[in-house]
């Protein structure tokens, strides 16, 4: 009897490369919202699984996280996630590799500090034969408010660089 990966893979297969990417697509966002539920309940049974072994994160702060510090700050309540909400998804399937990139609205606490704020994100996952998609990479920014676009171009800080001036001359 045959797997029903192996007849999803079976028929994906018939659909040429645009079915390929579009079912792998549809895969990682099915895991993103995995990713984003786990996070919002610290379930950490299901960050092992989807995280890779050799997992690297960068956090907002430019901290560099291990899968097995990633599931221990969630263990500990180190970091408590209270809203997060997704906008602005977009996966781009590279062979077996997607890269994720979204905006990511979070109410949370890291160490106690309150966290209320918006950030872009990208997420990696990597296609293994027989054990699937695992999450490689992640890397967080915050996004700041974009300032006022009435400014006039006079008044930006490029616009603001001093002109050069010539060296005294010496005695």
């Amino acid at each position: 009897m045959l797997g029903t990966g192996f007849l999803c893979q079976q028929s994906v297969a018939f659909q040429g490369k645009r079915g390929v990417r579009h079912f792998y697509q549809k895969q990682v966002e099915k895991l993103e919202e995995q990713w984003r539920q786990a996070q919002l309940t610290s379930d950490t049974a299901t960050m092992d699984r989807l995280l890779a072994d050799d997992y690297i994160g960068i956090g907002r702060t430019g901290i560099v996280t291990t899968k097995a510090q990633t599931i221990e700050r969630y263990q500990k309540r180190t970091v408590v996630v209270k809203k997060l909400d997704i906008s602005d998804m977009k996966v781009a399937i590279h062979g077996e590799t997607a890269v994720v990139t979204a905006k990511a609205d979070v109410d949370a606490t890291d160490n106690g500090a309150a966290i209320h704020n918006s950030f872009r994100y990208t997420r990696v996952y990597v296609h293994t034969p027989g054990v699937g998609w695992k999450i490689e990479n992640s890397e967080s920014t915050r996004v700041f408010p974009e300032k006022d676009s009435a400014t006039p171009a006079s008044k930006s800080p490029a616009s603001q660089t001093p002109t050069p001036t010539a060296p005294a001359p010496q005695k």
